[in-house]
């Protein structure tokens, strides 16, 4: 091993075979992650970093296996790895491209990017799509929900159950997400606003991969009910100035001393990276190649998708007022797509 040790630099030298990165079970080894990323993914990789990305993975190798499955894996622990040498070689931004490589690869080999409404939202990282449900079965589910003997503490499974089953849900969400997906996680159905400062009123991104977040509107959502704003297109890690922005943030999560640290407001508690605090929206965005974010206002029985990886925020509205959806989500860890399956169609494309 020290022979690669003194020679990491030299570029007549080889990089060793890391099959040994992982676990046996685990198909992200570096052969693996090279077949993976497509050439214009390294190569901005290389141009945002300045190194490449065999040489990341090497100094990677060196931390053992178990830092490596950390690395390659999405739990809430390893939502941001804190590791100054590592991230520099670009680790974080290597996660960020993977995952979406990965989920990519996954929607084109089960055929979910033939969905009618995927280009759109591979296009700007969002859906909005009215008259979602049958008026029927919308009513029907309206009508349990606001009934003031539902709990809304704790969501009701048939509820959960009528709308999963759903074949148009089913396909829509499983699109968007990448992978077919039976049953998404539902956390709430009324949400009361209050007006005051809060983490989720700044525009930031959850996570460092593709995963989403859906609401069904159960009454008409206008600018006063505090919807949601999203920024179109900021869901793309491909686009070079998001990358770099990444980039730059992951240098910059552990140094809480520094002044961007405070400005994109990292906070350990979520590791959500944050576009600025105290700044100007319209100039940041515009830095980045975006435009300003939209509110997602909609009728009752529309159906808004986003990925969260996207920039978004709450929107404001008075103390006290309801917004009643049916929210839920997805949070997959994208590494698990890497099976023997997805590889062999992977590498029968290449």
């Amino acid at each position: 091993m020290n022979q690669y040790k003194s020679n990491i630099f030299r570029n007549d030298k080889p990089y060793p075979s890391y099959s040994y990165l992982s676990s046996n079970k685990s198909l992200m080894s570096l052969e693996a992650v090279n077949k993976i990323l497509s050439s214009k993914s390294k190569n901005l990789f290389k141009e945002i970093v300045g190194n490449e990305v065999d040489e990341l993975l090497y100094h990677m190798g060196q931390q053992g296996t178990g830092f490596v499955n950390a690395v390659f894996s999405s739990t809430k622990r390893t939502k941001f790895i804190e590791n100054d040498f590592l991230n520099k070689k670009g680790m974080h931004i290597l996660r960020c491209l993977l995952s979406k490589e990965l989920t990519d690869h996954n929607r084109n080999m089960t055929g979910l990017s033939q969905d009618p409404n995927f280009q759109s939202f591979n296009k700007n990282g969002y859906l909005k799509l009215e008259n979602f449900l049958d008026e029927e079965e919308f009513e029907f589910l309206r009508s349990q929900i606001v009934n003031p003997s539902f709990k809304k503490s704790s969501p009701h499974d048939a509820i959960k159950y009528k709308i999963s089953e759903n074949k148009k849900f089913q396909n829509i969400i499983s699109m968007a997400n990448g992978f077919h997906i039976t049953y998404p996680h539902f956390d709430s159905y009324d949400y009361i606003m209050v007006h005051e400062p809060h983490k989720t009123k700044d525009l930031h991104i959850d996570i460092f991969f593709p995963t989403i977040k859906f609401w069904l509107y159960l009454e008409d959502i206008d600018i006063s009910k505090g919807p949601l704003h999203y920024v179109p297109g900021s869901h793309d890690d491909t686009k070079e100035n998001k990358l770099r922005w990444l980039y730059e943030t992951s240098l910059v999560a552990s140094q809480p001393s520094h002044p961007l640290h405070k400005k994109r407001k990292f906070t350990h508690k979520d590791n959500a990276f944050r576009l600025c605090i105290g700044g100007d929206n319209k100039t940041e965005l515009n830095s980045l190649g975006f435009n300003m974010e939209i509110p997602m206002v909609g009728k009752k029985n529309t159906l808004v998708i986003i990925d969260v990886n996207g920039f978004h925020r709450r929107g404001d509205a008075a103390d006290g007022t309801i917004r009643r959806s049916i929210r839920g989500f997805v949070r997959e860890d994208p590494f698990k797509l890497a099976n023997e399956e997805l590889m062999c169609y992977i590498n029968g494309r290449s």
